[in-house]
């Protein structure tokens, strides 16, 4: 099912097609959500909009109500009719989870809520995921991160693939022209607060389908921004992931080449050209020949307006990848998480 026919589906459940889209979002995105949430999908400040929809998902029972050390409300979207509607009756997230992974998912929640523009590029089940990488890299599944699971009795083996249910994201529209390979984005949610926690077993887990993909970018996403240099660390010690922010130099020498072309380009253009000898300017006329195309004229004019960094984040020539890491910080108060209770008693 594509997202707007799970949002239709939702709908003949008795919800707006605001309530419906939100539900999916939540549903798909980890299971769980908050009411500020709901109220930043819409945009709006807190009111009585986020209060019908809860009113209405509860008396369906589609929601549940568990209640926090804070006394914050967090809803469980885990109905199996609910999830049989949008096509995802085995999904993970029906469950009811341990209170550190409830954070992780609301954690989740609040990146895609934050960058829901691309909510249409999100590769947010495991069939999505499977579907595009076996498309991209053909059907032999060996390289996707697994685990297996037996039965009560133990007499059979399921295979999941993905189990983490971190967002995944494909960078551009899919008929977007500019890019024929688009960038895939690995997000890692971490609720851990001082040292990362878990993520140098994500990273070796991935590591063999990031080997074979020709681009992709690992954000690490987190509440405290203390970890990020030890994130980052552990990403190069482990991938070989460098980091791509506008204070981090490029160590490809084609990279510097490239970024030194643009800045005699630069000063050519503006008629700056008092420090060019016959040497630079022959040099300079060879570049021009090389570094032709729209990929570089479009790279140029990035890097006039954005600097150094434009050019760092993207692939050093048309054929070949980027793979890079970078940190994104949710800045929101998950204080609530001491210890979660069970369902809040109707």
């Amino acid at each position: 099912m594509t997202n707007e026919d799970r949002i239709a589906a939702i709908e003949q459940l008795g919800y707006t097609s605001r309530q419906a889209a939100f539900l999916c979002l939540a549903a798909l995105h980890g299971g769980y959500f908050l009411r500020r949430q709901y109220n930043a999908f819409l945009s709006l400040g807190p009111g009585g909009t986020a209060e019908r929809l809860i009113e209405k998902a509860l008396t369906k029972g589609h929601v549940r109500a568990h209640a926090s050390t804070n006394q914050t409300v967090i809803y469980h979207v885990g109905n199996k009719a609910f999830f049989e509607a949008i096509g995802e009756e085995d999904n993970r997230n029906r469950r009811w989870r341990q209170p550190y992974s409830v954070k992780v998912k609301l954690m989740g929640l609040d990146y895609v809520l934050a960058h829901r523009e691309h909510h249409y590029y999100y590769l947010a089940t495991e069939t999505e995921k499977l579907d595009y990488f076996c498309a991209t890299l053909g059907p032999e599944l060996g390289c996707l991160p697994a685990r297996d699971y037996r039965s009560q009795d133990r007499r059979q083996t399921t295979t999941r693939y993905f189990v983490d249910k971190f967002p995944v994201f494909l960078s551009g529209a899919p008929d977007a022209s500019a890019a024929s390979h688009p960038v895939v984005h690995f997000y890692y949610i971490d609720g851990s607060m001082g040292k990362p926690s878990g993520f140098d077993t994500y990273l070796l887990q991935y590591r063999e389908l990031w080997a074979q993909l020709t681009s992709f970018r690992v954000v690490y996403v987190a509440s405290d921004p203390r970890m990020f240099h030890k994130a980052e660390r552990m990403a190069s010690r482990l991938c070989g992931h460098s980091g791509n922010g506008s204070d981090t130099a490029p160590v490809d020498p084609d990279l510097v080449r490239l970024l030194e072309h643009f800045r005699a380009r630069d000063l050519f253009e503006r008629r700056e050209t008092g420090s060019f000898d016959q040497r630079k300017l022959d040099q300079l006329r060879e570049e021009l020949q090389e570094f032709h195309g729209p990929e570089y004229v479009a790279w140029y004019r990035r890097w006039i307006q954005e600097g150094d960094a434009a050019v760092i984040a993207r692939p050093k020539n048309p054929q070949a990848g980027s793979r890079s890491f970078s940190t994104y910080h949710l800045k929101h108060d998950y204080n609530l998480f001491g210890d979660l209770v069970r369902a809040v008693p109707a």
